[in-house]
């Protein structure tokens, strides 16, 4: 699976070089939702926004495709699923090279995302973050919730919804990215 990986994917030490060069380029994290609205005159159109930034900055829209966390990734070194860690934080949980669980704030996106803009809040407008795209497709954010049944479900459905919920207030956005890719 390497190519596709390599094809598809950045690494998270990757991603967390990219962040300085597009501070430095000048971008500036932008919320999606912000570039388009409703046509006054016609409802069932949409038109684009204008945008106001301040001088010398560009709009940035960071998109993350399945935040599933599939299973076929697990033996490959990826984060498990995504967890608050004990501040209430957003972080994920993943296998170490000792097969421990461990919590992680530089193990994909979101986590390491947000630790820049904490340090660098000149990188979002207005508290924007990104995209998070799920597909269904063996649950959502690491929680298998298409596979379990009974207080399992119960206990998978309360975890990954409060990671959301958290998400969203951070300045997250959801998007559907289909069930399957099918």
């Amino acid at each position: 699976r390497a190519n596709g990986y390599n094809y598809w994917r950045t690494t998270a030490s990757e991603f967390e070089k990219m962040l300085p060069e597009l501070l430095e380029r000048g971008y500036i994290l932008y919320d999606i939702e912000e570039l388009m609205e409703k046509d006054p005159e016609d409802p069932t159109k949409i038109k684009k926004k204008d945008i106001y930034l301040p001088e010398g900055k560009k709009p940035l829209v960071i998109s993350i495709d399945d935040v599933n966390y599939y299973e076929y990734m697990k033996p490959d070194g990826f984060a498990e699923k995504l967890v608050l860690d004990s501040d209430g934080r957003v972080a994920n949980e993943i296998k170490n090279e000792n097969g421990e669980y461990i919590i992680s704030r530089k193990a994909d996106v979101m986590p390491i995302l947000d630790d820049f803009v904490r340090e660098h809040p000149e990188f979002s407008y207005k508290g924007a973050k990104g995209v998070i795209a799920v597909t269904g497709y063996q649950g959502a954010l690491g929680y298998r919730i298409t596979d379990l049944q009974g207080e399992e479900l119960q206990v998978a459905i309360k975890e990954a919804t409060k990671v959301a919920d958290k998400l969203k207030e951070d300045g997250w956005r959801f998007a559907c990215h289909s069930y399957t890719h099918n």
